[in-house]
Parts: C-alpha cells; structure tokens; sequence
C-alpha cells in the first residue's frame, strides 16, 4: 500500500497498479473513452495550428489541464487551475 494519505498520491497510485497490472483493472468502455479523447486532442491540437486563427488559440482547451481535472478527485487543483487561468485572462487585458 501507498504510505501517503492524500487524496492526490492514491489517485497517481491507482493509475500506476491500472498500467503495471499484468491482467486490465478497468472497463473496456474505460479504454475506448481514452481512445476517443486522446484523439480529440490530437485533433484538437493539429486543428489549432493549421485551421484556426491565431486570435483565436486561447479558446481552444487544453486537454493536459483537463486530463489532470479528471484524474484528481478533490476539486482543489481544478478549481486553482481555473483561478490561474481565470487572472491570468484578465492579467492580460
């Protein structure tokens, strides 16, 4: 067992026993939702820098972000990444 506590260590822990198990510890449906969203952020990314207009790049998400909003299961780093981004908007202007 993990000898940290925190909420954000035994999620990081349970994605490493799900990689490194030798059998799968998931749902098939589990591997087909990351199948589609990996490749909706290639797409997502190939699209931001051949199709969409360069005043327009801060619209597009960042699934990095929102990959780690899904793997942590306390809304603390959500919601600081949201208040970053959100001073970082107005930071700006």
């Amino acid at each position: 067992t993990c000898a940290f506590p925190t909420p954000d260590v035994q999620s990081w822990r349970a994605v490493a026993v799900a990689v490194s198990s030798s059998t799968l510890p998931i749902p098939p449906s589990s591997g087909y939702a990351v199948i589609v969203l990996g490749r909706t952020a290639v797409i997502s990314v190939v699209a931001k820098y051949t199709v969409v207009p360069p005043k327009y790049h801060d619209f597009i998400p960042n699934f990095n972000a929102i990959g780690i909003g899904f793997i942590m299961n306390v809304c603390t780093y959500p919601l600081a990444m949201f208040s970053g981004s959100t001073l970082a908007f107005f930071w700006r202007r």
